[in-house]
């Protein structure tokens, strides 16, 4: 986006900008915004932004510094000092832990929910993905389609953290077959002048022996949830949230209960079934 805005870019990861001295974590979320303003159109990007504006008044033994810093980030949204030019974004799977404050209008304004990729968006992830994981040290297949790949049942609920593990995982098993090749070891000049390892389709069925979505089940469906609730009955995304994590709460209790009747059950047959019995 700020490549088409012609726009300059600063990413943050939440975390980074906490600090164990006092005034040391606000002075790092000025400064973010301080760059920001010296080289507007500037857009920041906070990811996992719920780590750096949790809600207020949890804190008691970080001498409040997480309250200090949500403060420290409203007076920056709200641009007591000019804010011209300077777009903020923020990104959390966890946006029941932050503060009220921060998702009041005029603030964040718009909110987006971002569904896991389908199936033509992870062919494109994994394209682009090859074309930047892909160097000397590796090459692809022309077998290998990553259309017909995306389509994979296996690859179902893949992020694209988990498609960047998926080609990582297969460049390791091609990687390991090239060795088997040279028991007796590789040096430098045998590098230089053979091939670079390929990685056919059969590395990819070793891979996905390895890798799995790395976000459960119960969680897609809780957002798949917050995404029906924002999309078709305009829900605000705490109030969807909270539907959402409620009817997940009692499906939770729903099964434990399940589950602890049906053992009872066994357990009372075991018992009845013990009981001698006598033959008059």
């Amino acid at each position: 986006m700020a490549n088409e805005c012609a726009a300059n870019f600063i990413s943050v990861k939440g975390p980074e900008l906490l600090k164990s001295l006092v005034g040391e974590s606000e002075r790092g979320v000025r400064d973010v915004f301080d760059r920001a303003r010296a080289s507007v159109p500037c857009v920041i990007f906070f990811d996992e932004i719920d780590s750096l504006v949790p809600k207020r008044g949890g804190g008691s033994g970080d001498n409040n510094v997480s309250d200090r810093v949500v403060a420290q980030f409203l007076t920056e949204l709200d641009g007591v000092e000019t804010r011209k030019g300077v777009y903020v974004i923020g990104a959390t799977n966890r946006l029941e832990l932050i503060d009220d404050a921060i998702l009041r209008a005029k603030r964040f304004g718009t909110m987006l929910y971002v569904p896991l990729p389908s199936a033509t968006e992870r062919a494109e992830i994994l394209m682009a993905l090859s074309r930047t994981k892909a160097t000397a040290k590796t090459a692809y297949s022309e077998e290998i389609d990553f259309n017909t790949l995306a389509e994979d049942p296996r690859c179902e609920g893949f992020s694209g953290a988990d498609l960047a593990n998926l080609l990582r995982e297969s460049a390791l098993m091609a990687i390991r077959d090239y060795r088997s090749q040279f028991p007796g070891g590789i040096t430098v000049s045998m590098i230089s002048s053979a091939a670079p390892p390929m990685i056919t389709p059969r590395h990819f069925e070793l891979a996905f022996s390895q890798c799995k979505p790395s976000v459960p089940a119960e969680e897609r469906e809780r957002y798949h949830m917050v995404k029906e609730l924002l999309e078709k009955h305009n829900k605000h995304p705490l109030e969807a949230l909270r539907i959402a994590n409620d009817a997940t709460t009692r499906k939770k209790h729903a099964a434990t209960r399940s589950l602890l009747s049906s053992s009872s059950s066994s357990s009372k047959n075991t018992s009845s079934s013990s009981v001698p019995v006598d033959d008059k």
